[in-house]
């Protein structure tokens, strides 16, 4: 402070300049002591003020609430569940996913310690909501998704079809009447035989009523034809022995007469040493149908047999018996069709017939004899054969290894001639008729000819109406000696389809198909 104060002074002294001097100085004393009083005294109180302030001041900021703020940053992870209702079933599918989320709080309390924990606190609250519903943000379309898949395998597993497995047995009593021929003789026979059969069968519906339906009556159809083909195959074969014995007891009773010798393949044939040739088996063809105890039709769908691209079956278009006579026939289709194939489906424009007697009768050597003719075709693309297959490939192996007799191969592009072949590891030879085969055996296939095979433990010999086309040696190569691969049984075949290689059918102009019949095979040992 500043203050301003006025004194005076008289002073006495023995000269003038002394009484100036003592009456200034003190006069000047008096008032700065007086002035230097009233500035202190008012400095004073003006400070007093001022810490009184300050104090108050200090007083103030300590009890003033404190202010803080946080942040935080939180990983969460979530479950969502959804249900999703489709068709009146209900799918349920659960997710999981994680979020991370940021938040900032700021909080005023009286207490800085107070202002740090629930802004930190409270950020860390917000962020974890945060993040919470950012992730089922993101695991809800996921279960929703699940959901519906749930629902929808719901509803496939109500709509799957049922599966019903029954076991059913069937008896059959059937009677057959069979007859042989001995030349002009005929024997007849009859025999009754009763077979059951048990058969089991699954099947498959929308319902489980319908399979237990289709699987009863299936099982029972198929109980039923199995225990039918079993009597009429043991019915037959009694019948056909009783035949025999008929037939046989009148060949007897007209040779005490000095009627010539027969036998079941007619009559008595000599081999070149002059000993008879004994008949093993024969079939004429005189029935309505296919003799199955005999024959088996062979079918590409569930053996993979093809020759070119046809498709073998067994139906009356390809496969009969009628007038006296075997038909196995090549019939083309208009509209291509899918051939069933266990190495894989194809399609075809020809259905073909085949049949052979695997697993029915197979020789080792003999005497084979076909009586045929095939319908006469003026354009390539046709095949016929009568041939012999090994009953047992693994043997010496896959073909040609174990060998194959063809005995007469039909090419339509060659209408005046049939070919014999002798498949094995062997050299082909010439073609003058002692190699494996010979391509110049003339003959007019349409007409009924006559196709033998002599086969011996040296040899073969091959003829067409009584004029031989092929006499082959046996000469297979090393290891293989002697009459091997043909030292073991071979059983027969019948084939008529289309033609490959140099035969195949013209495309520009196919021929609509042609029939083989077969008069008779016979065989002797």
């Amino acid at each position: 402070r500043t203050a301003t104060s006025t004194a005076t002074r008289t002073e006495t002294y023995p000269t003038e300049w002394e009484a100036y001097y003592w009456a200034t100085f003190n006069a000047w004393w008096d008032a700065t002591q007086d002035a230097l009083a009233k500035a202190t005294a008012e400095a004073s109180a003006a400070a007093k003020e001022i810490a009184r302030a300050d104090a108050q001041a200090q007083v103030d900021e300590a009890n003033k609430p404190k202010t803080f703020t946080a942040t935080q940053t939180v990983e969460q992870t979530a479950s969502v569940t959804e249900t999703v209702v489709i068709d009146g079933y209900t799918g349920y599918g659960t997710a999981e996913a994680t979020a991370t989320a940021t938040a900032t709080r700021t909080e005023t309390y009286p207490t800085e310690w107070e202002a740090y924990y629930w802004a930190t606190f409270n950020a860390w609250y917000d962020a974890v909501q945060k993040a919470v519903a950012a992730a089922q943000e993101l695991a809800r379309p996921i279960a929703k998704e699940r959901a519906e898949a749930d629902a929808r395998a719901q509803i496939e597993e109500a709509n799957k079809p049922k599966e019903y497995t029954a076991t059913m047995t069937v008896e059959q009593t059937v009677t057959v009447n069979r007859s042989w021929a001995i030349g002009d003789i005929l024997g007849r026979g009859t025999a009754t035989v009763t077979k059951s059969a048990t058969v089991t069968y699954t099947a498959t519906a929308p319902t489980e009523w319908e399979a237990k339906y289709w699987a009863e009556t299936t099982a029972t159809e198929q109980a039923t034809a199995q225990a039918h083909e079993e009597a009429r195959a043991q019915a037959s074969a009694e019948a056909l022995e009783l035949a025999k014995i008929d037939a046989q007891a009148q060949v007897d009773a007209e040779a005490e007469d000095g009627s010539p010798a027969t036998d079941a393949c007619g009559p008595e044939i000599l081999k070149e040493d002059g000993t008879a040739w004994n008949c093993t088996f024969v079939d004429d063809f005189r029935g309505t149908s296919l003799d199955r105890s005999k024959w088996v039709p062979q079918l590409t769908s569930n053996s993979g047999f093809q020759h070119a691209a046809e498709c073998f079956v067994d139906n009356a278009d390809t496969i009969a018996v009628a007038s006296g006579s075997l038909r196995l026939s090549t019939v083309r289709r208009e509209t291509p069709f899918t051939c069933k194939s266990p190495g894989g489906n194809y399609n075809s424009n020809y259905v073909a017939g085949q049949v052979s007697s695997t697993g029915k009768f197979a020789q080792a050597y003999g005497r084979f004899e076909f009586r045929a003719k095939m319908t006469n075709v003026s354009k390539k693309g046709l095949h016929a054969a009568m041939w012999l297959w090994p009953q047992d490939e693994s043997i010496y192996g896959g073909r040609p290894h174990s060998g194959e007799i063809d005995v007469a191969e039909i090419f339509s592009m060659y209408p005046d001639r049939a070919v014999p072949m002798l498949h094995y590891d062997a050299p082909l030879g010439g073609e003058d008729g002692t190699g494996r085969t010979n391509h110049n055996c003339l003959i007019n296939p349409a007409q009924w000819n006559t196709y033998t095979a002599e086969w011996t433990t040296t040899g073969i010999t091959i003829s067409y109406n009584g004029q031989r086309c092929l006499t082959h040696t046996w000469n297979p190569d090393a290891p293989l000696s002697g009459s091997q691969p043909f030292d073991q049984p071979f059983f027969l075949v019948m084939t008529q389809t289309i033609g490959s290689g140099d035969n195949a059918i013209d495309p520009e102009d196919p021929p609509a198909g042609t029939t083989l019949a077969v008069d008779y095979v016979r065989a002797w040992s």
